[in-house]
């Protein structure tokens, strides 16, 4: 058994990796994950095979591990899944739904960071499942432009596509380790679910399209990035559902969080006033205990959000004008060195003894492909 003892009082987290060499954990890693998230837990990684070409065995045998482990440990606690283990949770909320006596609402919260979108299961033999209704609040967590957990609605959208294709290369990893207290609060939204469990969705915003990123590492100059950004920005953000974006300036006022970021620039690209988001007046981030607050242990209430549509911006009106350059160029910094967060090694998993089916199988209909690949993330590019 996998499992410490739990202290009195103390939360539990239980967390599944992704693929390949971030299928298992480091303490260090978990501890620092979305800022120190859970920093103040009792940390666990639950075992998990993260095998790029068989990603149905990996939920498999993740799903049996961190079903058993729920029950196995003392509450509070959170289930939390990165990537590829995103999914894990996902299975595992479901079967909680079908068992005859499962945790509590408030004993039990879940957290899926870098969650694969629907296209990454296209060659996989595993159907996508959206996270199901249940009581239990939820924490979501993915960084804007990222291709595998931030996949454009639009998928005519040309520029949009390729942007977060580059995206998924460049943003996937690195935001497992984003100061999630960082995010400006018109970046979160929360949804109350009918069953009563409150679904908290945090964008993590991307100061630089992915697009340019190159020409940044190539030393383009800065009012040429802040132009082509300005011009671009607006067409890759039509191409996704978040109505409120599109009118609204391009929140690059901060620099991104962590060693691992490959970037630190900050742009006013628009030149005009941001247009109100989902989210109700607020200060520009959440304290830790806001973002915190839906768990059984952090007595903070969640802010709801109302949402505001808003109108196509006007992309037309061609180059600015010089006192708007000037001060876009002074604004973006040099980029800073890359910073790999530590590989932890592979660990065989531990074997699973199955508690039961559910009614549904997370795992199911496998198509007929003699090696069925895993998604497309960065995880799997670089090494879900």
């Amino acid at each position: 058994m996998w499992l410490s003892p739990t202290a009195s009082g103390a939360t539990t987290a239980l967390i599944v990796g992704g693929s390949g060499k971030y299928a298992t954990l480091t303490d260090e890693q978990m501890a620092t994950a979305l800022g120190g998230y859970f920093a103040d837990d009792i940390r666990v990684n639950i075992p998990y095979p993260g095998l790029p070409d068989d990603f149905a065995l990996s939920i498999e045998v993740g799903t049996a591990n961190l079903h058993e482990a729920v029950y196995a440990t003392s509450a509070p606690m959170t289930i939390g899944g990165v990537s590829e283990g995103a999914p894990v949770v996902i299975a595992v909320l479901r079967k909680l739904m079908t068992d005859p006596n499962p945790p509590a609402p408030d004993e039990l919260d879940a957290v899926v960071l870098g969650t694969p979108s629907p296209i990454c299961y296209s060659f996989t033999g595993v159907k996508y499942r959206a996270l199901p209704e249940t009581p239990y609040d939820v924490l979501v967590v993915k960084a804007e432009y990222d291709g595998v957990a931030d996949w454009p609605d639009n998928w005519l959208n040309i520029l949009a596509v390729a942007n977060a294709v580059m995206g998924a290369d460049q943003l996937h990893v690195e935001a497992c380790f984003y100061d999630i207290t960082q995010v400006p609060e018109r970046y979160i939204t929360t949804e109350t679910r009918p069953l009563g469990g409150v679904t908290t969705t945090v964008l993590i915003p991307t100061p630089v399209l992915p697009l340019l990123q190159p020409l940044v590492d190539d030393g383009a100059s800065p009012e040429t990035i802040a132009w082509l950004d300005k011009v671009l920005r607006p067409i890759i953000d039509s191409g996704y559902g978040r109505f409120w974006r599109r009118t609204a300036t391009a929140d690059t006022s901060f620099a991104a969080q962590g060693d691992t970021v490959s970037h630190d620039a900050s742009t006013d690209l628009a030149n005009q006033e941001p247009e109100e988001s989902p989210a109700q007046h607020a200060p520009d981030a959440m304290a830790p205990q806001e973002i915190h607050a839906s768990t059984q242990s952090r007595d903070v209430e969640v802010v709801d959000r109302d949402s505001d549509g808003g109108s196509q911006s006007d992309i037309a009106e061609g180059m600015p004008d010089d006192e708007d350059t000037d001060e876009v160029a002074a604004t973006v910094s040099e980029e800073v060195d890359d910073q790999q967060a530590p590989a932890p090694a592979v660990v065989d998993p531990t074997e699973p003894d199955h508690r039961g089916a559910a009614e549904d199988d997370p795992v199911s209909e496998a198509d007929d492909a003699p090696s069925p690949q895993g998604p497309v993330s960065a995880d799997t590019a670089t090494d879900e």
